[in-house]
């Protein structure tokens, strides 16, 4: 009984304690790996965070997106909205896990990516993966905040 607990207390944060580690997104990110990839991010309020991702290759816009991070009824969800797909409407993933500095959303019905993998290695240092329910099909970035 008390190694379940012990474990479940180290592989899931409550949601108000993962959502105001989440807040280090404030600001400005870069990749400068093959594809240029930004992302931007503001504090709304207490419980959102509003932000963009876009990538560059030879100084033109090849994806953009808009992206939302909200607490809600205790369930963090992150939404990437594209203009050119699904309709334009949000796509959401639940925040499945959080661990120290590192935040896995999902959502297994969306063809890909199913799972997004936030993990800070410091405050200024964020590893994003892209990835299949299974792992697989990984697509990484690693962005530097820029003040």
């Amino acid at each position: 009984m008390i190694l379940g607990v012990l474990v479940s207390c180290g592989n899931h944060s409550k949601p108000e304690k993962a959502f105001n580690k989440l807040k280090k997104l404030e600001g400005h990110w870069e990749s400068n790996n093959n594809i240029i990839f930004f992302e931007n991010w503001k504090i709304t309020d207490d419980s959102t965070l509003s932000g963009s991702g876009y990538s560059l290759k030879d100084n033109d816009t090849i994806f953009s997106e808009v992206l939302t991070l909200t607490l809600r009824n205790g369930k963090i969800t992150y939404l990437a909205k594209d203009p050119e797909q699904n309709r334009a409407a949000a796509i959401p993933f639940l925040l499945e896990k959080s661990r120290r500095n590192k935040f896995v959303f999902e959502n297994l019905e969306h063809d890909y990516p199913q799972r997004i993998i936030y993990e800070f290695e410091k405050d200024t240092l964020l590893n994003i993966r892209l990835e299949t329910a299974k792992g697989t099909k990984g697509t990484e970035f690693v962005l530097i905040k820029n003040e």
